[in-house]
């Protein structure tokens, strides 16, 4: 687990306020100034102005002090007419309304800052048998072989295949032969198919590089200490929700989080808990075990276990 600095939570916690304040009013030309000497980078000062979704009516001398701040003519542009931002809420509204998934994952794409989807949000979404590709969409990850076979499984649509890929991109895949047509036999795109052969794989950072994570712990000699039933609570998105895990030896694993049951294969290496879900929505999350207490952690959610008893 990263143990973050107090000046890293100062830091982040001056960003938030400095964010409400500016969400609970219009943005103005004077903040967008202000912004841009603090060095925030167009797209950044676009997502602000994008939260109230009102145009500015720029005057010549609004023109001229924006170009002698930085300002670039796509950003002036963009704030005379700023994109919608799109919230989770609004998401869940469509996909009441019976919005279909293409017409909600250009939504997704269009606003500026993608909706929050934590772990319960996207399983609440799952029960009301949400399409797949909005829960990738919302997910944010590149697309793999196991994205496309859920994808088709659904008879999706190949413009949706498309959509998605464009905005998710896709994992490098080292496809045989075989496997690419078994893929298109079951309804994935050939475009899709050759999305995952052609896709770019992101290089390593180079080791002087200060941004470069530290190294990870030695992988575990064995998995045994993680093997069995495990019980306590799940927080994800502010709500709190009893949670069972169980772990056998032959690697399979079920997961009952707020009487929604989760089951598929498991493994676990330097301290990823990677978790395969039969609905091919892959997930690995840093775990620690300590004093008996089995922490697992990822962007959106946290476990917090004990073993049963």
């Amino acid at each position: 687990m990263t143990i973050r600095t107090l000046k890293h939570w100062g830091t982040a916690l001056w960003l938030i306020l400095l964010g409400a304040s500016l969400a609970a009013a219009q943005l103005t030309v004077k903040d967008v100034i202000s912004l841009k000497k603090l060095g925030f980078s167009d797209a950044e000062i676009l997502a602000e102005a994008a939260k109230s979704g009102a145009k500015m009516a720029l005057t010549e001398a609004d023109l001229a002090q924006l170009k002698a701040a930085g300002a670039s003519d796509a950003l002036i542009q963009a704030l005379r007419n700023p994109p919608r931002e799109i919230t989770l809420d609004e998401v869940k509204r469509m996909v009441q309304a019976g919005q279909s998934a293409d017409r909600i994952i250009e939504a997704i794409a269009a606003s500026p800052n993608k909706p929050a989807a934590g772990a319960a949000d996207v399983l609440e979404l799952q029960r009301q048998n949400v399409p797949v590709a909005v829960l990738f969409a919302l997910r944010g990850r590149p697309l793999g072989a196991a994205e496309l076979r859920s994808l088709a499984e659904e008879h999706t649509a190949p413009p949706v295949f498309e959509r998605l890929g464009n905005l998710l991109g896709y994992i490098q895949t080292d496809l045989a032969a075989e496997e690419a047509l078994a893929l298109m036999r079951i309804g994935v795109p050939a475009d899709s198919v050759k999305g995952l052969k052609t896709a770019v794989a992101v290089p390593p950072q180079p080791k002087n590089d200060p941004k470069t994570e530290p190294p990870l712990p030695a992988p575990p000699e064995s998995v045994e200490e993680l093997v069995g039933t495990w019980e306590g609570t799940i927080k994800s998105a502010g709500m709190t929700a009893n949670a069972v895990l169980t772990l056998d030896r032959n690697g399979e694993y079920s997961l009952n989080m707020a009487s929604y049951l989760q089951q598929g294969r498991w493994s676990a290496v330097h301290n990823n808990l990677v978790l395969s879900p039969n609905d091919g929505m892959e997930e690995a999350e840093r775990y620690e075990l300590k004093n008996g207490t089995l922490l697992i952690k990822s962007q959106t959610a946290l476990l917090t276990l004990r073993r049963r008893r």
